[in-house]
């Protein structure tokens, strides 16, 4: 019988080095509120350390899954495509990826879900990540996954305001919205009687600092062009 060994660390110990021995590790981040002040020596450590080709051991696994839940359509995959490409280069065919990527949408094969943001005010969770299945309704995910159609049917979508695929939804002392990719900034405040300036100082009090810095690049390339797709701004109205 073989046994697999490895360190399970936190701030009580030394931070990891190369001379770690085994395959495994293990790391806290935090206890509680508490954030663990070895975490980010230890998970850079860890993320530099995994790099080689890891597919025979992901194929493996995805096989496996597949084999347990009964059909591939239930298995997903996801990854950002740096690490997809390095970590991941031989997938197996007709694999699904859920593609992570802030600030842009980048292409890639087998993406059928983009993950836009890590920071989303969505209740009850408040900021957490959200994904979206471009150009799929609901009963195309169903039927790609295997599942059948939910009872009862969910009511139609409302319909969206020109210019967004998402929105209004209250955040802090405005309204979140996201871009659909057809409309300028400038044209979205001059349908809503508002000022560019003002929907940018709104934005600057409610949105997360990663959607912030997207909506600024974008302000510096031009109002007048169209928004990027799932770009998020804020109104002082709904």
């Amino acid at each position: 019988m073989v046994d697999t060994l490895w360190s399970d660390v936190s701030e009580f110990q030394a931070g990891v080095t190369d001379a770690y021995p085994y395959h495994f590790f293990s790391l806290r981040s935090h206890d509680g509120a508490h954030n663990d002040a070895q975490f980010m020596h230890n998970v850079t450590w860890s993320n530099q350390a995994v790099q080689s080709n890891q597919s025979g051991q992901l194929n493996r696994e995805y096989h496996a899954l597949a084999a347990y839940l009964g059909s591939p359509k239930r298995v997903i995959a996801y990854g950002n495509v740096s690490d997809l490409n390095a970590l991941w280069p031989q997938k197996p065919p007709g694999i699904r990826l859920i593609v992570a990527s802030y600030g842009s949408n980048p292409s890639y094969p087998g993406k059928f879900a983009h993950q836009f943001s890590d920071s989303q005010n969505v209740p009850p969770f408040g900021p957490s990540d959200i994904n979206s299945a471009d150009g799929m309704g609901q009963a195309q995910l169903q039927e790609m996954f295997g599942f059948t159609a939910p009872h009862p049917t969910p009511p139609p979508a409302p319909v969206n305001t020109p210019g967004t695929e998402y929105g209004p939804v209250k955040l802090g002392h405005g309204y979140v919205w996201h871009s659909d990719g057809s409309m300028p900034l400038r044209a979205f405040a001059a349908r809503r009687n508002a000022t560019v300036l003002g929907i940018l100082r709104i934005s600057a009090e409610c949105l997360a600092p990663t959607d912030l810095t997207a909506l600024n690049n974008y302000v510096i390339s031009g109002v007048g062009l169209p928004m990027p797709h799932h770009l998020a701004f804020c109104t002082v109205n709904p």
